[in-house]
């Protein structure tokens, strides 16, 4: 059913304003009324210049279709929880996320299994995101079913099953938010020299595109990911190089908890490798702040953190976080 016509007639009742007013060499009475009533279609750019004359973005008029469908998503996913997206990829994902994050949350279970291979027999395979996210479902299931077996995981059999997704995100010269969403999902996986080189490849890439606010939130999202690769797989002077970057871009934004976050890490470092005391202060100050910010949530989640980082300063095989 054509909605955008009946919808862009609502809002421009609500605005007051008639067919005649509208009107003017781009689109005659005649073409609104008809794309109005669903009788014909309009170009991107006429529909873009008929919302400029009622003053709705087209960013705010796609929100308002996709609520008509009824499909707008409670994206539980941090690096996407503040952004509507009108691509058919983060619904899925995000059912998937929230599976994992219960299974991490709670132990894994056989119902996991099942909920995972639910999604994936939903997919597209003939979409590339359909595709990647039955490699990103596959991948989670290894692990379920190691953990239910107790089994250590094959990490050469896991880097494997990433090469069509490194194969395929070095195939593009233009890196939006589809491609940064993926290296942050599958960075987890990837071995720490691949990660090194896609990261510069995907920064670059990217970079036109900052300003927007969803890519300057993926590229932070992106390096701080990152920064958990490396440092937990020793590669000490990647990660402080992800926590440069990452200032670089947090700097005088006035973005407190990516600067919470920031802080945290760089306590991360320098616990492992500077100073225990002065990098379990820095994160403990971390906390605190979010606590004074009210976020329980981010606490909860730091706090958690900070004693699997401690554990692996003692012991490294118990300091894995991801």
């Amino acid at each position: 059913m054509n909605i955008e016509g009946p919808l862009f007639r609502q809002l421009r009742k609500d605005r007051g304003m008639t067919l005649t007013e509208l009107a003017d060499p781009q689109n005659s009475v005649s073409f609104i009324g008809k794309f109005e009533r669903g009788e014909t279609r309009i170009s991107f750019n006429r529909l873009e210049h008929l919302l400029s004359q009622i003053n709705v973005p087209f960013e705010e008029f796609l929100f308002l279709r996709a609520t008509k469908r009824g499909v707008v998503p409670a994206i539980q996913m941090d690096m996407l929880r503040s952004f509507y997206l009108t691509a058919d990829s983060p619904l899925p994902l995000n059912d998937i996320w929230q599976i994992i994050d219960r299974s991490n949350r709670g132990g894994n279970t056989p119902a996991d299994l099942a909920a995972l291979a639910k999604i994936a027999a939903t997919l597209d395979d003939t979409t590339r995101w359909g595709q990647l996210l039955k490699i990103f479902i596959a991948i989670n299931r290894v692990f379920i079913t190691d953990s239910l077996h107790e089994r250590q995981t094959d990490w050469a059999a896991i880097q494997a099953m990433t090469r069509p997704v490194v194969s395929y995100l070095y195939t593009i010269d233009n890196w939006g938010s589809f491609e940064l969403v993926t290296f942050t999902l599958f960075q987890n996986f990837m071995a720490p020299a691949t990660v090194h080189q896609l990261l510069g490849t995907a920064l670059s890439l990217s970079a036109k595109e900052e300003a927007l606010p969803l890519i300057y939130k993926l590229r932070l999202n992106l390096l701080a990911g990152a920064f958990r690769t490396f440092i937990n797989g020793g590669n000490t002077q990647w990660a402080k190089e992800c926590l440069d970057q990452q200032a670089d871009l947090v700097r005088n934004t006035g973005e407190l908890m990516e600067a919470v976050i920031l802080r945290f890490q760089r306590g991360w470092y320098t616990m492992y490798e500077e100073n225990f005391d002065q990098g379990k202060e820095m994160c403990d100050q971390a906390i605190s702040i979010a606590h004074i910010l009210d976020q329980p949530v981010i606490v909860q989640r730091l706090t958690k953190y900070r004693n699997v980082i401690i554990a692996g300063y003692h012991d490294p095989d118990a300091g894995i976080i991801y």
